[in-house]
């Protein structure tokens, strides 16, 4: 096409440069500085993809996401994360999650479901319960009366225990024999006319005086055993006996204690459960509340606890606290490798071992979205999938 005609046929098309330029008085914004302005909570445009994301959201089965790609800088995550805050708030507040001592499996620990903000109540009402109980352990078995009964039991024991000794000493003397019972055994020495024979002495006897003896004393050891089975079986049933006084004592001072926490949790099974637990071993582990004496010396290298009996076992880990939250949760991952989505177990030395439990577990952001919503950078997710995998 000639060139006059051309500029012919686009005249009609000309704008005059003022008509592309248009000018707003700040009156008509009604606003002095940027600032004042409130950044969008909308999708603006993109019909299409709004639709798309609302109709996902109200998919509920399980394995569904959403996906959205776009230039960078667009302003996807902060268009996509204001969203889901204004929708999770009006969503239930999930509850929480705590992690407890299974006094049935202990390298199992059991996950406890709470309503929002009970998980920071039993935490703290558990280590409540054991610095009460330590404290009042503290008065019961240093008190007058507990020491009275005690010793009253063991001195009853006792009296069996050097009656039985006593006895077998008359009848061994009756038969000849001295019989001593000290730390390192017992000593048999056999006598004559009241006094012990040494082995010069007892050489000099008769051969039919001597085999007489040897075979009364090889009786005689034989009903030592017996004696020495009997006098085990005393102090097996004192340290029974004694270990039934201090449970019973325990309890007593105990079960107010646990009454008032079995109400407060009485809508909440699994927890009124695992209460009941851990009030049966207390009972069984009475001694970890006794008051420890102090060593005359300070050790170098303190020796812990066992992990059957030490009080950690009682602590309770609050994994998922949503005690501050309005709604659901909405949770972004810049960093989703695998430790940053399914947590963490920490580890710690002991004497040369790395050693691990249940209060050394640690969330990660799948566990913070339960209930909610969790945003992923898909770029970050692919760029470490060695490291997602486990």
């Amino acid at each position: 096409m000639p060139r006059k005609k051309r500029e012919k046929s686009l005249a009609k098309f000309r704008v005059d440069p003022q008509q592309l330029k248009k000018a707003c008085e700040m009156e008509e914004i009604g606003i002095q500085v940027s600032t004042e302005v409130e950044p969008l909570s909308e999708f603006i445009g993109q019909e299409r993809a709004h639709h798309a994301f609302t109709l996902g959201l109200q998919i509920k089965g399980s394995g569904y996401n959403i996906y959205a790609a776009g230039p960078p800088g667009t302003g996807k995550r902060t268009m996509i994360q204001a969203y889901l805050e204004r929708i999770a708030k009006q969503l239930p507040t999930p509850n929480d999650w705590c992690y407890v001592y299974n006094f049935e499996d202990p390298i199992a620990p059991k996950a406890l479901s709470l309503p929002a903000g009970k998980g920071k109540e039993l935490q703290k009402d558990m280590e409540n319960l054991v610095e009460e109980i330590q404290n009042r352990m503290q008065n019961l078995f240093e008190s007058e009366a507990y020491a009275t009964e005690r010793d009253a039991l063991m001195k009853s024991f006792e009296e069996r225990h050097q009656r039985l000794i006593q006895e077998f000493q008359e009848r061994a003397k009756a038969r000849g024999f001295i019989v001593q019972f000290t730390p390192k055994g017992v000593v048999v020495t056999p006598h004559l006319q009241g006094r012990p024979l040494s082995p010069e002495e007892f050489e000099a006897l008769p051969q039919e005086f001597k085999q007489r003896i040897q075979q009364e004393r090889e009786r005689l050891d034989q009903e030592i055993k017996g004696l020495i089975r009997e006098l085990r079986q005393i102090e097996r049933e004192a340290q029974e006996r004694l270990k039934q006084l201090d449970q019973e004592a325990f309890q007593y001072t105990i079960e107010p204690l646990f009454q008032d926490l079995f109400e407060k949790y009485a809508d909440l099974p699994e927890v009124r459960a695992y209460l009941e637990q851990v009030q049966k071993d207390m009972l069984e582990h009475v001694d970890v509340f006794k008051p420890k004496p102090t060593p005359p010396l300070p050790i170098p290298i303190p020796i812990p606890q066992p992990a059957e009996t030490s009080l950690k076992r009682y602590r309770v880990n609050v994994l998922v606290d949503h005690s501050d939250a309005e709604g659901a949760p909405v949770v972004f991952e810049p960093i989703p490798n695998y430790v940053n989505l399914v947590g963490r177990i920490e580890k710690e030395v002991h004497m040369g071992a790395l050693h691990t439990d249940f209060t050394m577990i640690h969330a990660g952001a799948l566990h913070r979205a339960i209930g909610g919503f969790l945003v992923i950078e898909m770029e970050e997710l692919l760029r470490q999938p060695t490291r997602i995998l486990p």
